[in-house]
């Protein structure tokens, strides 16, 4: 038995690299002796990485830290758009599931602790959520020399990735596309993104 199904994994690195783009809020999830630990974070490829490094801050207080500084393996799990599906909405006799397109990489985490390099990713992190012409993160902020000691950057160096899309694959056409208009209808705010997922999603044929 095959797991995950193949028809249920996206193909192209491409199209995982745009959903991270557009769902950053990542979870990190590391593990020391048998106890994982989960942080939420804004975390976003570095230019110029050909898409392999992904970089990112943390609070210096959150235990997570000893594990970025033990240059540890972790996943990171982006969470995309997602919805329950009632079978209602099928033409065909169906049951209950539950819809998503999921991101996960595995890596390494390398410690940043140079100020000018923690500065400069905060401030490509918010170059790339504000929109044209929006909030300029200055460098030369008053707030800055008090917030760098109490974060610690970090780089997550990429060897296997996972792009988790199960959207109904294995069903009839006509349930597929119910199941579609069900995702949208539920996140009506991501429905661009959603259109486009779908458009350039390819996958082993079942």
């Amino acid at each position: 038995m095959i797991y995950p199904p193949q028809h249920h994994q996206e193909l192209e690195f491409e199209n995982v690299v745009e959903l991270v783009e557009s769902c950053p809020l990542g979870m990190l999830l590391t593990a020391d002796q048998h106890t994982p630990l989960c942080t939420h974070l804004p975390i976003i490829f570095t230019k110029d990485s050909e898409n392999k490094i992904l970089h990112g801050h943390m609070d210096r207080r959150n235990p997570q830290v000893e594990h970025i500084l033990n240059k540890q393996t972790a996943t990171l799990v982006f969470n995309g758009p997602e919805t329950y599906i009632s079978p209602t909405i099928y033409h065909s006799a169906q049951l209950p599931t539950w819809n998503y397109f999921k991101v996960h990489l595995y890596g390494r985490l390398i410690p940043v602790e140079e100020p000018s390099k923690i500065i400069d990713s905060l401030y490509e992190l918010t170059a790339q959520m504000e929109p044209e012409k929006g909030y300029e993160f200055p460098k030369d902020h008053p707030r800055i020399d008090v917030l760098v000691p109490q974060i610690i950057g970090f780089e997550f160096h990429l060897d296997q990735w996972e792009g988790k899309y199960k959207i109904s694959q294995d069903k009839h056409p006509k349930d597929r596309s119910a199941a579609k208009k069900q995702m949208i209808r539920q996140n009506p705010h991501q429905e661009r993104l959603i259109e486009t997922l779908y458009q350039k999603h390819r996958t082993k044929r079942i």
